[in-house]
């Protein structure tokens, strides 16, 4: 009887233990508690295997109770790439797989798009949308439907890198007049009338906005234009035509050769090197600026400066991500409006183009001879196009989640879900 009680004081706390979720390390020889699994992943269908066990459930998945450690897990689903990662547990913690989207194993499709012997062909931020660009025109396709639009153009047109829109900028006697357009609009463009003066007029588009918006300098003085109407911000005081809007509508200006100052507080300033060419972007966090082949990088919090060699014209804008992506040269580089600058890919060959998968961790990319899918949480690659003739990425849609590229002047898209 004494035996029974021993056994039941001894094995009694162990047992409360274990359901409450502590486990013995027998390599430290200390009490851990445990920790927990969460798996998301779409397609819903795909399986789970963590070790060489399938995980029994529906996705999202909640495995708990599980002893700290490393764990192999690998996802698999017809007709799509399986997955590979290494989980590390640690005591009352979640080890996450989330937002990941498994790669279809797809062959390229290629698709027949009219040329209507445009002098530029260019496509959409997102890749929805195919732009030829005539004298008096501008000739919209939209790739998921084939419809196409025609857009009287009659002065300078620019498309916005930051959503589906375009402003044509016409000079008319005494003014400008600034036409905004959205490619799916079903409306008239939103024209508005600024006053010239000896000054040529330069602008920027308002990443933030939500409709086609722009801010315009004639003759120093800022205005907003959106919605069809005119908005005075400020007035820069200096000459070299250096300022810039930031998100929340306040206006900078490059006050001499090393000092960007806010208009309104001048005393809210930052010290530069010298020889800035352009502002890129202005965020709360961080300020991009162009010089001669260098694009730096401030960190407004802690006046920390990073230079990586590139140009603005191999930028491009991701509104859901809230971050740059700069190609240049071999390297492929994310620049986020927190300031979090992070070097995602060096290659041995020239990344030609990238754009961000919309709802995705991945970046698409090419090279002289590729097509590359990234996945920049996990660092994973996916070949899609490999040997292949100067292939050039123009975009991804969301839905359905695809690439689009170029090759040998035809089109193609290739699924990734």
């Amino acid at each position: 009887m004494g035996i029974l009680f021993l056994l039941f004081f001894v094995i009694s706390p162990i047992i409360l233990l274990y359901t409450a979720g502590y486990r013995y390390d027998t390599q430290n020889h200390i009490i851990l508690q445990t920790g927990v699994i969460s798996i998301d992943v779409r397609p819903n269908t795909a399986v789970v295997y963590i070790g060489d066990n399938a995980v029994v459930g529906s996705l999202p998945l909640r495995i708990t109770n599980v002893a700290p450690g490393s764990y192999p897990v690998r996802i698999e689903a017809t007709g799509y790439r399986t997955f590979y990662a290494d989980l590390t547990v640690k005591s009352s913690e979640t080890a996450f797989i989330r937002n990941l989207t498994l790669v279809r194993e797809y062959e390229p499709v290629p698709f027949f798009i009219p040329i209507n012997n445009a002098n530029a062909t260019f496509f959409s931020p997102n890749g929805r949308y195919l732009l030829e660009q005539q004298t008096d025109q501008l000739i919209t396709t939209n790739i998921e439907t084939a419809e196409q639009r025609i857009f009287q153009t009659k002065g300078d047109l620019h498309l916005s890198p930051f959503d589906e829109s375009f402003v044509d900028i016409i000079s008319v006697s005494s003014s400008w007049r600034i036409e905004l357009q959205k490619l799916n609009a079903t409306h008239n463009s939103n024209n508005v009338l600024i006053p010239k003066s000896n000054q040529v007029l330069s602008w920027h588009w308002n990443k933030g906005a939500r409709s086609p918006s722009i801010y315009a300098n004639v003759g120093n003085t800022i205005w907003r234009i959106e919605n069809g109407r005119r908005e005075e911000i400020g007035t820069v005081t200096n000459d070299n035509g250096l300022w810039y809007v930031d998100d929340r509508s306040v206006l900078w200006q490059l006050a001499n050769t090393n000092i960007l100052e806010q208009v309104k507080n001048p005393d809210l300033h930052l010290q530069i090197e010298p020889g800035v060419q352009s502002i890129i972007d202005i965020s709360d966090e961080r300020i991009l600026l162009q010089y001669p082949d260098v694009i730096r990088v401030y960190d407004r919090r802690t006046n920390h400066m990073q230079s990586i060699s590139g140009k603005r014209e191999h930028m491009r804008y991701s509104q859901e991500r809230q971050l740059w992506i700069l190609t240049a040269g071999n390297e492929l580089w994310e620049i986020s409006d927190r300031g979090d600058v992070r070097l995602l890919e060096r290659v041995g060959d020239t990344i030609t183009s990238a754009y961000a998968i919309p709802n995705t961790t991945y970046i698409a990319y090419s090279t002289p001879k590729s097509v590359v899918l990234l996945d920049t949480f996990f660092g994973l690659r996916y070949i899609l196009i490999k040997e292949g003739i100067s292939p050039i990425v123009h975009g991804a849609s969301n839905n359905p989640k695809r690439i689009l590229y170029e090759q040998e002047n035809m089109y193609f898209t290739i699924a990734i879900e």
